[in-house]
């Protein structure tokens, strides 16, 4: 399994931030997290494996979270706890 460049489709990131919280594909959180992504986690071969297991295990995520009677609770809690922090951590902020 090679993992893919557009991690848009089915990643779960995006079905919190964007299906669920109803936020724009081009938002600062996915937006830092890509730039993450492409910048260090790419360019780094210590990582793919890590990308190839987010390529096999985020469609699932995302799949069961959409379907989840609790979603907006969950994304909520996750984008409070998890996104932000390492948003602000990855553009040299201090976490809230």
């Amino acid at each position: 399994y090679r993992y893919s460049q557009d991690h848009q489709t089915h990643c779960y990131l995006t079905t919190i931030l964007c299906n669920i919280l109803n936020m724009p594909d081009n938002n600062i959180y996915l937006e830092t997290l890509r730039n993450f992504r492409k910048n260090v986690l790419q360019k780094d071969e210590k990582y793919k494996k890590l990308l190839v297991e987010y390529d096999i295990i985020g469609p699932i995520i995302s799949q069961f979270l959409s379907m989840d009677p609790m979603k907006e609770e969950i994304a909520n809690k996750y984008f409070k706890k998890y996104i932000i922090p390492i948003t602000e951590l990855l553009n040299n902020k201090q976490p809230r």
